[in-house]
């Protein structure tokens, strides 16, 4: 039962709603499995595990920061649906994904782990290159090692569902790895306004996926394609991450959230020439982190 409730749960759908249904409550469905949902009343439909409300609390907050980012940046009104799932039902519903990571559906529901464990801090330390970020602030019922864990999941995937979002609008660009660069910077625009004490754990992340992948230099830039293996997209998430972090260090949040919003929402080209022309940091950033 639990298997059948888990994979009808992949339908759910995360969508820009239609005017009519402006300030609608995230849309749900007749067959989602029996978590309980998280109140509050906003555009973003949390079901957690139970054991899990003060992490499903602490994710949805974020989550309203990137919806709020993505009204913003494409227009209109995004409802998202976040599943903070167990092992037991993560691996109940046979996901793409190993436990401890974050995995969006093909309807663009972000699945995220409700805990951490020895398992799952093994695979982020792989992947970081040998350590998992420090704990930050925010309080959650884990080890260090554990928090920092989910800290790694959650920073992948918020950029997975924004790329979601991304490529439901098809920008405009001239490079097909300026679709990757708009979802780092969407959800880097969403953190830095609402949560900027998560910064540094993100950036600790995406230096330690650089690092575990390879590092600096491994892959050349035109080498990115979309629907990479895990283990692959975790590097180009890394650089990405770093690249989105080094554009804003150049032109600042509202310079980039206009950026956004341009090219987003009123679909002007984009060009990968005029951000390395004007951003040093970002043309530093490509320098450095791709083989030629």
């Amino acid at each position: 039962m639990l298997r059948s409730l888990l994979a009808a749960s992949l339908l759910c759908i995360l969508l820009p709603a239609t005017p009519a249904a402006a300030g609608a409550a995230p849309r749900t469905d007749a067959d989602l499995p029996s978590l309980p949902e998280l109140g509050g009343g906003h555009q973003v439909l949390v079901r957690y595990t139970p054991g899990s409300l003060e992490r499903a609390a602490q994710i949805q907050q974020r989550a309203v920061a990137l919806a709020a980012e993505a009204d913003a940046a494409f227009g209109g009104r995004h409802s998202l649906q976040i599943y903070v799932l167990s092992r037991l039902e993560w691996e109940e519903a046979r996901l793409r994904n190993p436990y401890g990571f974050a995995e969006v559906t093909a309807g663009g529901a972000l699945l995220l782990p409700a805990f951490a464990d020895d398992e799952s801090v093994r695979r982020w330390r792989d992947r970081l290159g040998g350590a998992v970020p420090p704990p930050s602030a925010r309080a959650v019922v884990a080890s260090g090692q554990e928090a920092g864990a989910l800290a790694a999941a959650d920073a992948v995937g918020y950029a997975d569902l924004a790329r979601w979002l991304v490529e439901q609008h098809r920008p405009d660009v001239d490079s097909p790895w300026l679709g990757e660069l708009l979802a780092h910077l969407l959800t880097r625009v969403a953190l830095g306004r609402g949560f900027p004490e998560d910064l540094h754990a993100a950036d600790t992340v995406f230096a330690g996926l650089v690092r575990g992948g390879g590092g600096d230099g491994a892959r050349p830039l035109a080498a990115w394609r979309p629907g990479l293996p895990l283990a692959e997209q975790l590097w180009w998430d890394g650089e990405f991450g770093r690249g989105a972090a080094a554009l804003v260090a150049d032109r600042g949040l509202s310079r980039t959230r206009r950026l956004l919003e341009a090219t987003l929402r009123k679909r002007k080209p984009l060009a990968a020439a005029m951000l390395f022309e004007k951003a040093p940091a970002f043309a530093g950033w490509r320098q450095v982190g791709f083989a030629p």
